[in-house]
């Protein structure tokens, strides 16, 4: 026999070795764990599938229950905050300054009456633009008018006189 032949009958016992070893294997370790995965019976299924399907019903009911709860307490909690807000307001005296500040906060702030004005000095198509205060200055508002993210025009808005001038 000359040289070829005999690496090749090397190659082919190394390869028929490798074959058997991986045939083995399967046959010896896989396939027994595969069988004990499947080895349950319907029985064993449908007694999983029973008992899982009373676990969801029970946590079904417990959450039923917590949302009751909560709905009770939220409006027990409601009506004593009711309760305790009336007579708060019944017993409460408000001084003169607290009463100005309570006019100011429930009417229109400055800054949003100086973007009306501006506005209404703006003209008609108003609600196609953006309008922002662009800085302060005392009593002047400089209100600043927005289209397309440009800068198109500004305001200068007094809040004692509510007179709107146009910047150039």
């Amino acid at each position: 026999m000359d040289k070829k032949s005999k690496i090749t009958i090397g190659v082919l016992i190394a390869l028929i070795i490798i074959i058997v070893i991986i045939v083995c294997y399967r046959v010896l370790v896989i396939i027994p764990n595969e069988s004990t995965i499947n080895t349950y019976s319907e029985q064993d299924t449908n007694n999983i599938n029973s008992s899982m399907q009373e676990n969801i019903s029970e946590n079904q009911s417990v959450e039923n229950q917590v949302t009751e709860n909560q709905t009770e307490n939220e409006t027990t909690q409601n009506t004593s905050t009711n309760t305790q807000n009336q007579s708060n307001t019944q017993n409460q005296v408000t001084g003169k300054e607290e009463q100005e500040s309570n006019q100011e906060n429930t009417g229109i702030n400055k800054e949003q009456r100086a973007i009306e004005l501006a506005k209404k000095a703006w003209g008609e198509n108003s609600d196609a633009y953006t309008f922002s205060i662009d800085y302060i200055e005392g009593n002047i508002y400089h209100v600043q008018v927005i289209s397309n993210a440009q800068t198109i025009g500004y305001f200068d808005v007094n809040m004692e006189t509510e007179q709107v001038t146009e910047v150039n």
